[in-house]
C-alpha cells in the first residue's frame, strides 16, 4: 500500500483529478495504519483509528464521485452528515475502543450505489466500440462495488456471529485478503489513468 502512495505521488501531474483523490485515499489507508499500530503499541488497540479515519474515507471517495455523478447538495453536504453520524454513534453507541460497524455499514451502502449509478452512466454513455476493461473508471468502480459489498455483508454478518459465540475466523480472513485485492486494483486504475490523459465522460 505504501508502494503504491508512492508511486501515485510521483506521478501526480499526470493523473487526472478524480484520480488524484483515489492516490490520497491510498495515502490515507497508510497513514491509518500507521496510526493504528502506534495505538496497539500505546493502548494495546487500534480500533480508535476507524473513528477518524471512516469519515474522512467517506469524504476523499465522495469527492472522487463527485467528478461523475450530478448531485451537488448530496455530494456536498452527506460528507459532513456521516461526520455528525459518527461522532454520535462514538460518543453513544459504539464507544473509541470497539469498531464504529454502524458507520462501516452505512458508508458502505452509499459507496455500493455511487459504483452501481456509475456503471448505468459508462453503460449509456460509453461508445459500443470502446473496451470498458480499458477504462480507468471502469476498474476503480468495479472494485469499489465489489469491495464495500463484501464488507458491508462480512460487518453484518459478524455481529451476528459474535452475538451468538460462533466462530468469526472467515469473515475476518475475508477482509484481511479483500483488503489486499482493493488496494491493488485501485493502483490498476490510477495507473491506466496516468497512461492517458481522458476527459469526463459525462
Amino acid at each position: 500500500m505504501s508502494v503504491l502512495f508512492i508511486i501515485g505521488l510521483l506521478r501526480l501531474r499526470k493523473i487526472s483529478a478524480p484520480f488524484n483523490i483515489l492516490v490520497f485515499l491510498i495515502g490515507l489507508g497508510v497513514a491509518s495504519d500507521l496510526f493504528s499500530r502506534f495505538l496497539v503499541i500505546q493502548f494495546r488497540s487500534g480500533l480508535a483509528g476507524y473513528h477518524i479515519y471512516l469519515p474522512l474515507q467517506y469524504l476523499f471517495i465522495t469527492i472522487f464521485y463527485s467528478f461523475y455523478l450530478k448531485n451537488k447538495f448530496w455530494f456536498t453536504y452527506s460528507p459532513l452528515l456521516i461526520l455528525i453520524f459518527s461522532i454520535i454513534n462514538t460518543l453513544f453507541f459504539q464507544s473509541v475502543w470497539s469498531v464504529p460497524s454502524n458507520v462501516v455499514l452505512i458508508s458502505s451502502l452509499i459507496f455500493v450505489i455511487y459504483s452501481l449509478l456509475t456503471f448505468k452512466y459508462l453503460l449509456s454513455d460509453v461508445s459500443s466500440s470502446t473496451s470498458l476493461v480499458r477504462l480507468d473508471i471502469f476498474w476503480c468502480n468495479a472494485i469499489i462495488a465489489a469491495y464495500f459489498t463484501c464488507i458491508f455483508f462480512c460487518w453484518s454478518f459478524y455481529n451476528f456471529f459474535l452475538r451468538h459465540n460462533i466462530a468469526a475466523t472467515v469473515f475476518t480472513n475475508t477482509i484481511y485478503y479483500a483488503n489486499y485485492i482493493y488496494y491493488f486494483t485501485l493502483g490498476i486504475s490510477i495507473y491506466l489513468n496516468s497512461k492517458k490523459e481522458r476527459k469526463l465522460i459525462w
